[in-house]
This record gives structure tokens, sequence and C-alpha cells, in this order.
């Protein structure tokens, strides 16, 4: 039971604190209930040179809490949460490694893993499948991290094409008229209209599946190789799928509202008459409260702007070398090592550059978070 310091009524000594009354619970509510079901191969070739194994795998959540069927208004509150949605994840998992050795002096061992799952809601209270676009909002058949969004026909170029453009129906997303440098969003449907229809599934309008932002086919790369007492290691680890979706974030479009305005390089390649070929639509730029107008035409969720997420990451190189017991012995020491260590030192992606690949999916605008940081590690370790 939450307190208000204050209440609305004056009595003798003024406004006095209050305890608010507890909102409806389930008493039947319980635990959820896992089912899983794993098929596994383990095997070793050539004198165990080769290694791995493989899983298939099937794990269903049942007894989610969910939300329940609407009550009467008379209810007087919210109805409180029920044990009535489920969800199946399935997925695989692969794992090599191979050790061998060149010659005497020369040894080296390679292991990859790659693995891969997908979500699907199987029961949830939202019969009418209603609002699929938000992430929050699931639906039985929803394959969790899906977006929807519209697809975009480039920027409009000229007037004329702006004046055709504004003969559809634009008013679901703004009663502002586009113009050239806005985007030029598609009528999937034909229907003189650019919306979501009655949005629920199967009449979305002009909106549909676009991408998805479950981090499919994940692999690392982990080697090492020895000549003599020097040994090189590497960690190489990354996403092989995966759709980010900038929302309208102004780290990414380089426009907002007046006191959220970010500039960087790259949305110097904005559409003007000069640069019809621009990758970033018209910079609109306003108050907090007419900004919502003029973005409506440029920072739809839309396939033009859906960002490649996938990525590879050297997330650490060691270099080690163990000085040679003739150099040490004399001096009472038994094993010297110095070594050098990086991690996150190389990245390569197609995400757009002011976010990184595994911080971007953290917050809402997922650049505006503590970046991963390089790493440059320098040490001796001496045993006695």
């Amino acid at each position: 039971m939450s307190t208000e310091t204050q209440g609305s009524w004056f009595f003798e000594n003024g406004r006095d604190m209050y305890i608010k009354s507890p909102g409806a619970f389930n008493p039947n509510t319980t635990w959820e209930k896992i089912e899983s079901a794993d098929i596994g191969l383990d095997f070793g070739l050539f004198n165990n040179q080769l290694t791995g194994s493989f899983d298939i795998y099937q794990r269903t959540t049942r007894d989610m809490l969910g939300p329940t069927a609407k009550l009467a208004v008379m209810y007087g509150t919210d109805a409180p949460k029920a044990n009535n949605a489920s969800m199946r994840n399935r997925g695989w998992e692969l794992s090599l490694t191979y050790r061998g050795r060149i010659n005497s002096d020369i040894s080296y061992s390679v292991t990859g893993m790659v693995s891969d799952y997908t979500a699907t809601v199987l029961e949830y209270e939202n019969p009418n499948k209603y609002n699929p676009s938000d992430e929050d909002v699931w639906y039985p058949g929803k394959k969790v991290g899906e977006i929807w969004g519209y697809r975009a026909d480039g920027l409009i170029q000229t007037q004329a094409e702006a004046d055709e453009y504004n003969k559809l129906d634009l008013s679901f997303l703004t009663g502002q008229a586009w113009k050239p440098g806005d985007v030029k969003y598609k009528d999937l449907n034909n229907d003189g209209k650019i919306n979501n229809g009655s949005n629920t599934v199967g009449d979305m309008g002009d909106m549909e599946i676009i991408g998805n932002k479950t981090p499919r086919y994940q692999y690392s790369i982990n080697g090492a190789i020895t000549w003599k007492r020097l040994t090189v290691s590497m960690l190489w680890q990354g996403v092989g799928k995966r759709d980010y979706d900038p929302g309208t974030s102004v780290l990414f479009y380089g426009a907002g509202a007046k006191a959220q305005v970010v500039v960087l390089e790259e949305h110097l390649d904005y559409w003007r008459e000069d640069n019809p070929g621009a990758y970033y639509p018209n910079p609109y730029i306003a108050t907090v409260g007419g900004f919502a107008d003029l973005r409506a035409k440029t920072m739809q969720t839309t396939d033009r702007y859906l960002q490649n997420a996938a990525y590879i990451r050297l997330k650490n190189l060691t270099v080690s070398y163990d000085l040679h017991p003739n150099w040490i012995k004399p001096i009472g020491l038994q094993r010297v090592n110095i070594y050098f260590s990086g991690e996150n030192l190389l990245t390569f992606t197609k995400l757009a550059k002011m976010f990184d690949p595994e911080t971007a999916f953290v917050a809402l605008e997922g650049g505006k978070n503590y970046p991963l940081t390089q790493i440059y590690s320098f040490g001796l370790n001496v045993s006695f």
C-alpha cells in the first residue's frame, strides 16, 4: 500500500498524509512452468583431434503472466494479471574444436560455436491481435522481436512529385503537407491512404513486418597458436543476422526538438537540391510541441532506415611470452611471463556509426548509453 505525503483536503493541522488502497491482485497466480526437450550429439574424430557437439532443443514456458480479459468499468480498477500466456523457444547449437600440431615447436587449437533460436507466442489475451506493431504487445502467433513498419519509395525529389503525393489521405500521420526531401511511404493496399488500417493482424493498412531484432546465428571463434614459448590467442564474436530500428532517434537523424539536436558528420548527407541522392531526409528542427507533426513525414519506422545490426568483433587478443628458463633460474625465478591483452580491438558492421551493435538494444535510443571501450593491458607474471 503506497502513501501520499499530502492529501487534497485541509484539516485542522493542514493537509494530512493518506494511504492508498492497493491494486487488485489475483490470489490464484502461480509460478511459470517450463517444459524442455533436447536432442544432442557429442563426438570425437581423428583420435579426438576434432571434437564437437550438436544440440536441438525446444522450451515451452506456460502459465506466464499476461493481461486478463477486459472487465466491466464498474470493477473500478485495472484487472490483475493471470497465468494465461505461453511461449515456445526453438533453437540449436553447434560447437567444434580442432587441436593440431605442425611440428614439435608449433601447436594450435581452434574452437567455433554457432547457435540460433526463435521464440513464438502461443497464448496471450489478445484475441483480435490488436496493435501488433507495439513490441510490448503480444498476440498468439507473434514472433518475438518482430518489427512492423512502412515500405519507403525513396525521398520526394520535386514539388510536382510532392503535390501528387499529397493527393493521398495522409492525415493518419500528420496534417502537414509533404514537400521535396520528405520520405515517400508506399500505399501498399492501394486505398489512397497511408495508415495502419484497423491496427490488427490481417488489416494493418500499409504496415507490415519489415524485420526482427532477435539476434540470429550468434557465433564465436576462439583460437590459439603456440610457437615454443610464444602464444597468440584471439576471440572473435558476432551475430549473423539482426535488425535495428532507430525509431525517432536524434542521434541517428541529426534532427529533432531543439534541445536534443546532435549533428554528426554523417548527417550532412541530407536532402537538398544539390544533393538529390542523399541518404537522410529533410532535417526538421522545431520546438518539442511542434516537432511531432514534422517528424511524422521523415521518421516513421521504414525499411529505408532499418539498420543491419549484424557484426563481428575481435573481443580479445592476447600475446604472451615465457622467458627461457636458462635466463631466469640463475636469479631464483621459476617462470616469468610477459603478456599483452587487448579487448574490443576491431569491429566490422554495417550498423550506423553512432551506434554500437552490442549496446544499441540496451536503451530506447541506443547511442545514449555508456559505450564499449577498447582496453589495452600489459602485464608481467612472475613465479618464484
